[in-house]
């Protein structure tokens, strides 16, 4: 999902709170499948660690910062900023010549990390002697014709579908304008509505949510414009960020008005932080968030890995809790011993996996070129 925001030798802007933005979303979505972790209770109910209904104000507030759902909408919508911001900076060049260097650049981008992270999950699965799965459904999984192995690749699935959309979207813009933007962007909200539109890839309700990447367009085509009028841009932004927060408790944590509401916010708080007049911040905090944004996408591969492989480790989790110890203490816990767990691998993935393909792929980009001068 997902592109980082790194500087390079290209003329494309680097915007250091968005890569913080997605470092916050990065460890909402950890959080989000640590709340998630099952445990059999003394009655021999099968519960998760947090409770989202009837559950305590702890564990509520534990919900809303582990929105998982809607940090992969922010993650959708700095997609499509993104997207639209590498699309703006390509040399000129042919529509045809444009979308094949587009299409090329995301499948260096996005498959290296995915097959590296399905790799190591099998390894580990036939290390510990729970393989499950065979060789072909590994394979489909790398591909992203599947999701069953590591669930969090239905976003990579859409982030796919997501590519061509953008690309499209974003020629009929340079030569129609608005109208260019909003007429599908319209379309794909009425579509989310329909059912079968919904169930096409992944879990249900999943593909509906591709219109989501297009308020990261518009934040990226129009956001400057909007942004240098505001008066107040901080206050905007704070009361941005609380409404996001507070979509999913106050509408519905699966309304598809929640979507809405969340990728439209989520497209204004990225217009503000991009775009606003602000002073740099440095501090401990700030660097924290600014390497997750870098290892963001490595990072949350290899934590949904992680958690398909905790099952051996739940007969201790399930024994701490029918003990008497807080389930939200336990899911702080389980947070920071996996977050410690998967960033070193993350690391490693992002250097050695990420930036090595990415620069493979910049490399068969400009030697196809060369060769069709």
């Amino acid at each position: 999902m997902i592109e980082n925001l790194l500087p390079s030798s290209d003329t494309k802007p680097f915007y250091v709170s968005l890569e913080r933005l997605r470092g916050v979303a990065a460890l909402m979505v950890a959080l989000f499948h640590v709340s998630l972790t099952e445990y059999t209770d003394s009655a021999g109910h099968v519960r998760n660690l947090i409770t989202r209904e009837h559950g305590s104000l702890v564990e509520r507030s534990f919900w809303i910062l582990g929105n998982g759902p809607g940090a992969v909408i922010l993650f959708f919508g700095l997609s499509g900023f993104v997207l639209t911001l590498v699309l703006n900076s390509r040399p000129l060049g042919t529509e045809a010549e444009q979308a094949s260097t587009f299409l090329v650049s995301r499948v260096f981008r996005l498959y290296p990390a995915v097959f590296s992270s399905i790799s190591l999950m099998a390894s580990v699965n036939i290390i510990w002697h729970q393989e499950t799965s065979t060789w072909h459904r590994y394979l489909l999984n790398a591909l992203l014709i599947e999701s069953s192995i590591n669930s969090v690749t239905w976003s990579l699935q859409l982030e796919l579908c997501a590519a061509p959309m953008v690309l499209l979207i974003f020629l009929a813009y340079k030569r129609w304008s608005m109208q260019a933007l909003y007429i599908p962007y319209i379309i794909f909200f009425g579509l989310s509505f329909v059912g079968f539109w919904n169930h096409l890839i992944g879990p249900p309700n999943s593909f509906g949510q591709l219109y989501t990447f297009v308020p990261g367009m518009i934040a990226f085509l129009h956001g400057p414009s909007i942004v240098k009028r505001l008066k107040h841009p901080r206050l905007i932004l704070i009361g941005c960020i609380v409404l996001f927060a507070l979509a999913r408790p106050t509408i519905g944590w699966s309304s598809y008005w929640t979507i809405f509401v969340e990728s439209t916010l989520g497209a204004i708080i990225i217009a503000l932080l991009a775009f606003a007049p602000s002073r740099p911040i440095r501090g401990k905090v700030q660097n924290i968030l600014q390497f997750y944004g870098r290892i963001s996408f490595s990072f949350y591969l290899l934590h949904g890995a992680c958690m398909h492989l905790l099952p051996p480790l739940l007969p201790s989790i399930q024994t701490l809790i029918n003990l008497g110890y807080s389930p939200v203490l336990m899911s702080v816990t389980l947070f920071v011993l996996t977050t410690i767990a998967v960033t070193p691998v993350a690391l490693f993935q992002y250097r050695y996996v990420e930036l090595l393909f990415i620069r493979w792929g910049k490399l068969i980009i400009l030697h196809r070129a060369v060769l069709t001068i």
